[in-house]
Parts: C-alpha cells; sequence; structure tokens
C-alpha cells in the first residue's frame, strides 16, 4: 500500500446549518479535524493509500 504523509495545518472546523430565519434560535454543530494537511490526507486514504498528518499543537482553546 502507497504511503502519504501530511505536514502543514490542522485546524477545527465547526459548521452549522443554514437556518430559517426568524425561527430558529439554535443550530447543531458539527466538528471536526479540517486543515491543508488533514483534508489531503482524507484524500489519500480514499485513493487506498496509508496517510498520516504531522502538525503542530496550538496555544489557543482548543490547543
Amino acid at each position: 500500500m502507497p504511503r502519504f504523509i501530511a505536514v502543514g495545518e490542522v485546524m477545527l472546523d465547526v459548521s452549522a446549518p443554514a437556518l430559517e430565519p426568524g425561527r430558529a434560535l439554535h443550530a447543531p454543530l458539527r466538528v471536526r479535524v479540517g486543515g491543508s494537511a488533514v483534508t489531503a490526507a482524507r484524500w489519500a486514504t480514499a485513493a487506498g493509500a496509508d496517510a498520516a498528518v504531522v502538525g503542530r499543537i496550538g496555544a489557543d482553546t482548543v490547543g
């Protein structure tokens, strides 16, 4: 199996669905790991590669 190592930024993606204006006050949030290195590794895995990500832990709230 091919090996793939992605080196780069690792982010935390937070998304919510579009809400109907004036109807909803709360929406479910979806939190996923993202960033260029993670995205590249996901695509490599989908193509059949054994993938890994190298990144750095940040100093912000989520680390």
